[in-house]
């Protein structure tokens, strides 16, 4: 849901295993989370038709631990990103251009 354009404005929580539609209309998109332990996190973002797109995990502090940028399917998972602490996290889908109303991408995140 718009505006999320900036961490204060951030959509959330989500929920592990659930998958949210969101459209890449602008250059941000933030979620956020909250881990209730030390867990590996898996965020898969698919159907995203921007250029320069960038999906970047950030700690609470908004120190970014973890970031993919390579198309088509852009993952953060065990081999891109270790186990974090418990805690509330950002997620950012940063979009150069090509931004569209029409085309919704799909956002999941799953963990224990």
């Amino acid at each position: 849901m718009e505006p999320n354009d900036a961490h204060p404005e951030a959509n959330g929580p989500l929920c592990s295993g659930q998958g949210y539609l969101g459209y890449p209309d602008d250059v941000e998109d933030w979620f956020f989370v909250y881990l209730p332990a030390t867990v590996l996190v898996e965020i898969t973002l698919t159907g995203h038709t921007g250029d320069g797109v960038q999906l970047l995990l950030y700690n609470q502090a908004l120190q970014l631990v973890c970031l993919d940028n390579t198309p088509p399917e852009y993952q953060i998972n065990a081999g891109n990103c270790p186990s974090q602490p418990a805690g509330r996290y950002y997620l950012r889908i940063y979009t150069a251009s090509g931004w569209n109303y029409m085309t919704p991408y799909t956002l999941h995140m799953s963990f224990p």
